[in-house]
């Protein structure tokens, strides 16, 4: 099987810098990655010709690739279908290990207003991303380090409705939490999965398309409920 290989692999005569600024710069632009290997194939051809760099030849990665015609087709669905799939697994994450503790110590699990906020806020995290991910992408690039501490203290503050906030507003049987954790840790993997596998990797004139495969990323979430839910059980016991 076939699998995406990467730019830099494929431009073998530019620097694997360039390459990257100049594949996320069109990939910013929702440019296809048959359309962005066509680009791509032609720099290198006119580098090894020259004995140029690309930087020589044709400038800023990023302000080349601005000043190229090429189509844009954004993804919007591919997109949304992710992030769905990603509320479900976090939803699976948090009640999984709650429920397998609960089970542990007898009783019934109780569902608190904390969890409920902290679910509501995620949701909400989730729905303004799919809403403006360009954007925010486009931020994040340009400036990572300050918005992955900001994305670390949102994720933390998140949390905290559901570690202080205890009050319950319903219960149910453990197993009922069990299954319901295993249900959406399921349905988010198999979103994820047919939202990722698909891709559009960056190709070469005439390449083959690499076949769709279950990229292993889906996976991350339900193996940290195991984790957690294992933890749990030990902890209770």
């Amino acid at each position: 099987m076939a699998h995406a290989p990467d730019p830099t692999s494929l431009a073998p005569h530019l620097d694997a810098a360039w390459v990257d600024d100049f594949v996320v710069r069109l990939r910013l632009r929702d440019v296809p990655g048959d359309r962005i290997g066509d680009a791509l194939a032609e720099v290198d051809a006119h580098c090894a010709d020259s004995g140029e760099t690309a930087l020589e030849a044709f400038g800023d990665p990023t302000g080349y690739a601005d000043s190229l015609d090429l189509p844009s087709e954004p993804d919007e669905a591919g997109v949304r279908r992710t992030l769905v799939g990603s509320g479900l697994q976090i939803a699976g994450l948090l009640l999984a290990p709650q429920a397998v503790g609960t089970l542990a110590t007898g009783g019934r699990l109780p569902i608190t207003a904390g969890a409920v906020t902290t679910l509501a806020v995620t949701l909400a995290v989730l729905a303004a991303v799919a809403t403006w991910h360009d954007q925010l992408l486009r931020h994040v690039l340009a400036r990572p380090w300050p918005w992955s501490i900001g994305a670390g203290l949102l994720a933390s503050a998140s949390v905290l409705p559901m570690l202080l906030w205890e009050s319950p507003v319903a219960d149910v049987d453990p197993w009922v939490g069990i299954i319901a954790a295993v249900a959406l840790l399921a349905a988010g993997v198999v979103v994820q999965a047919r939202a990722l596998g698909a891709g559009d990797p960056v190709l070469l004139p005439g390449a083959e398309r690499p076949a769709p495969r279950v990229d292993a990323v889906v996976w991350m979430m339900p193996a940290a409920a195991v984790v957690l839910s294992a933890f749990a059980w030990f902890v209770a016991r």
